[in-house]
């Protein structure tokens, strides 16, 4: 559910939205979230848009392997 709401609010541009969505669903399923393609998809087009990731998409980056 949160990584849909992720999505929606990537698409209205919301990107603190999205992100903030994608930390509630490493909270209720980290697992599940690592390897979703939605996921990982979401946190590819934050990472982009934000030259200076903050740290917590970093984070988010690293556990989708998206980061080195």
């Amino acid at each position: 559910m949160y990584i849909d709401i992720a999505r929606v609010r990537l698409e209205t541009r919301d990107y603190a939205g999205a992100e903030q969505a994608l930390v509630k669903a490493f909270e209720v399923a980290p697992q599940m979230t690592e390897v979703h393609p939605m996921a990982r998809e979401v946190i590819r087009v934050l990472f982009v848009l934000h030259q200076r990731a903050g740290p917590k998409l970093m984070e988010m980056a690293k556990k989708t392997g998206l980061s080195g």
